[in-house]
């Protein structure tokens, strides 16, 4: 199942505060009330971070290592040491034929002024990769197609299509889709104003806007169609608003109609089926290997790091013997 998180024009709608919510990470500058659930279970961050996994929309890579050097050093920190070396290898192999890095997996990763390495398509799919390998079965994904042309962005969601196919949980937020893109979806979430104006399917998605009096017209993306019915236009907010809590009142009325009408006994068996599995992730760390595992990782990375990058070695050296002879006089 995928579920997405429609942006609005305007950068800064809190697309990635609302995911770092989520994943209780990158908060140290934000005040949060309330509490994350799942399946109605309260969720810490040890919970969420073992069972998850969190696709940042920048992530950081070390342009000297190679693609497989990469997923090698992401192995050695985040599989547990109860896993064989002949196991973390053969994982790392699997994920790199599921994404199509196979083909790259010796070259460098690249990105600075002094060479160039893989591409920006193989780099997005580096770091699900990096995130995959713990095969975690809730995924987090903010803005997987920046940056992409039309052609890459939808093979990327094709692969992210097939990830949740297997078993997975993805919620992506997602910055100007096109229509092919977008029907690729399963399910689909907007939110305006904080609150939600719908949540299902997305083949219902047009027909439950219809029925509010807000046709899409024939031959336009459906994702653009939402984003003009949901954004807020500069001198016109109090309509706009209207307009919106209209919307999100005619959903909070049928959701409220929804859960009348379940079945208390099929709510609390799945809710006693999915406890177990989170009380098990529960009494795990967050952190999948001990300290020494992590020096180790660390060493053999920074090892990779300083030998193939000599002309830093000597800069480091001269300003160590300039610093000295300095100190001397």
């Amino acid at each position: 199942m995928i579920l997405k998180f429609p942006s609005s024009y305007y950068s800064g709608a809190g697309k990635t505060t609302l995911l770092n919510v989520l994943n209780c990470r990158n908060l140290s500058n934000f005040h949060v009330d309330g509490v994350i659930r799942i399946n109605d279970r309260l969720a810490d961050i040890d919970m969420i971070t073992s069972m998850s996994a969190y696709v940042q929309q920048e992530d950081m890579f070390l342009p000297t290592l190679t693609v497989r050097e990469h997923l090698v050093f992401q192995a050695m920190v985040r599989i547990p040491s109860t896993v064989s070396e002949a196991a973390k290898i053969a994982r790392i192999d699997q994920v790199m034929r599921e994404l199509g890095l196979d083909k790259c997996a010796d070259t460098r990763v690249g990105g600075s002024r002094f060479f160039k390495g893989i591409s920006g398509g193989e780099l997005k799919r580096l770091s699900f990769a990096a995130e995959v390998l713990t095969n975690p079965s809730i995924m987090f994904c903010d803005e997987p197609t920046s940056g992409l042309d039309s052609f890459m962005a939808a093979n990327l969601v094709s692969i992210i299509n097939k990830m949740a196919r297997s078993g997975r949980t993805i919620i992506c937020t997602i910055h100007q889709p096109s229509s092919d893109t977008f029907e690729m979806f399963q399910n689909l979430l907007l939110l305006a104003d904080g609150r939600v104006a719908y949540f299902g399917e997305i083949k219902s998605a047009i027909e439950h806007f219809a029925k509010i009096g807000h046709q899409c017209p024939e031959n336009y993306n459906p994702a653009d169609f939402f984003v003009h019915e949901l954004a807020v236009v500069p001198g016109k907010e109090i309509e706009c608003r209207k307009k919106i809590n209209r919307i999100c009142d005619y959903f909070e009325r049928l959701s409220r109609e929804r859960q009348n009408s379940d079945s208390l006994h099929s709510s609390i068996g799945s809710s006693s089926s999915f406890s177990t599995t989170l009380h098990k992730h529960r009494r795990q760390s967050r952190y999948k290997t001990n300290r020494w595992q992590q020096y180790v990782a660390l060493t053999w990375r920074s090892h990779l790091t300083v030998i193939r990058e000599p002309a830093l070695t000597y800069v480091r050296l001269s300003q160590a013997l300039v610093s000295k002879t300095i100190f001397q006089f």
